[in-house]
């Protein structure tokens, strides 16, 4: 698995932490941990991202829903 973060990709170079079935703590797959940096990355994105989506109008937003519960 790998997480995209800023408009980039970070892969499994980095320590894996796993990621575990919560009904039975079973390892489904790992993930790479994030530094720092990485962490204050995806904060600025989502700032940015609510910005953006503050910024449409309310009948956009209800349209975007709808087309996600479409899915």
């Amino acid at each position: 698995m790998y997480i995209q973060l800023g408009g980039g990709r970070i892969d499994k170079e980095r320590e894996a932490l796993p990621v575990c079935n919560p009904v039975n703590g079973e390892v489904i797959d790992t993930v790479p941990g994030l530094t720092p940096a990485d962490i204050a990355t995806a904060v600025e994105a989502a700032a940015e991202g609510q910005r953006e989506w503050a910024a449409k109008p309310q009948t956009e937003r209800n349209r975007i829903l709808r087309r996600f519960a479409d899915l």
